[in-house]
């Protein structure tokens, strides 16, 4: 049997406990330093007799200019996403996963005020490495259900405490999807029976009816 090839993530964002404040720095090795070399140079002003090279090499030269300078724009977006996500999941790296905040990539485009199309893409297949580990930026975009003060619970946060309602019940009277929702409401949570029952199939849990212990 041929062994699995090992895959090793190099993250691109760098978050750092420092005096209990987080610091965070972009990781650049992935992106090549490029610069206008000085023969380009030295060819542009040998050419300025010749209209046509000259056209020509400063054409080009806008060309690398402009790739320099969206490379540059790219991380600095990288980095301004980054510290919007850490700014937001703050007691998620400090404190531990059960303080995961659900947060929507548009919360995150507001902020940055960029589109969400550029948020999209400037995270896709990027990590970050945290005090509590490496992540995909996109691990902190989370669904939610809206909680009795307006604000937003984290998808794996409900889905761990319908969890915990199913492992503390009765099991000679199981809870029903029905009973766990209205458990949580009574909690302050806005959530649907159908909302518990794809929550519930998410985590594996079995139906009422197939807990039950005689």
């Amino acid at each position: 049997m041929q062994a699995e090839e090992t895959v090793y993530i190099r993250p691109d964002v760098l978050v750092e406990e420092v005096d209990g404040d987080l610091e965070i720095s972009v990781l650049d090795y992935s992106l090549p330093q490029l610069e206008i070399s000085r023969s380009c140079r030295t060819a542009l002003r040998n050419a300025e007799g010749d209209r046509q090279a000259s056209s020509f090499l400063r054409k080009k030269i806008e060309s690398a200019k402009w790739l320099i300078q969206a490379l540059e724009q790219r991380q600095r977006t990288i980095k301004d996403i980054a510290v919007a996500i850490v700014e937001f999941q703050q007691d998620f790296l400090l404190k531990g996963p059960e303080n995961l905040k659900a947060l929507k990539m548009q919360t995150i485009a507001d902020t940055v005020g960029v589109h969400l199309s550029t948020i999209s893409r400037a995270i896709k297949r990027k990590y970050i490495e945290t005090p509590s580990g490496i992540y995909e930026l996109r691990y902190f975009f989370t669904g939610g259900v809206d909680n009795a003060d307006g604000e937003i619970e984290s998808r794996r946060k409900v889905s761990r405490r319908i969890g915990e309602l199913i492992d503390g019940e009765n099991k000679k009277k199981p809870y029903s999807d029905t009973a766990l929702a209205r458990l949580l409401q009574d909690e302050g949570l806005r959530i649907a029976r159908r909302t518990v029952t794809k929550y519930r199939e998410q985590a594996d849990i079995p139906a009422s009816r197939l807990r039950r212990m005689y």
